[in-house]
């Protein structure tokens, strides 16, 4: 459970201190997208939800169990005050962290 809530400020104060970025983040296949390219807008700020797993990372360390991250990350959204995505959604970008974290070598900082 978390203890304190991060806001996104903290969250893009605190990266743009550290000036780094998690290699995984850089990944194609976490890039957001630069323009609107038509349809409705996001509901969730997945960008927000990317840097809180590298705050995440960088802190405590990412958990073994992919289960363990998607439960910070519903409390993450609900501290926020925001509508907490569906569980299958988060799991899917947890996924693809832990997938390419695999691909690189790595595993998790707590396996």
């Amino acid at each position: 459970m978390l203890e304190a809530a991060v806001t996104r400020e903290e969250l893009v104060r605190y990266a743009a201190e550290k000036g780094e970025v998690p290699t995984f983040l850089k990944s194609p296949s976490f890039q957001p997208a630069t323009r609107n390219v038509g349809g409705r807008p996001q509901k969730h700020d997945w960008e927000a939800f990317y840097a809180f797993v590298a705050y995440e990372a960088d802190i405590h360390g990412l958990p073994a169990k992919q289960s363990e991250l998607v439960k910070k990350a519903q409390e993450y959204f609900q501290k926020q005050g925001q509508d907490e995505p569906a569980e299958s959604l988060i799991k899917e970008r947890v996924s693809k962290i832990y997938d390419v974290l695999k691909k690189l070598g790595r595993k998790p900082n707590n396996a």
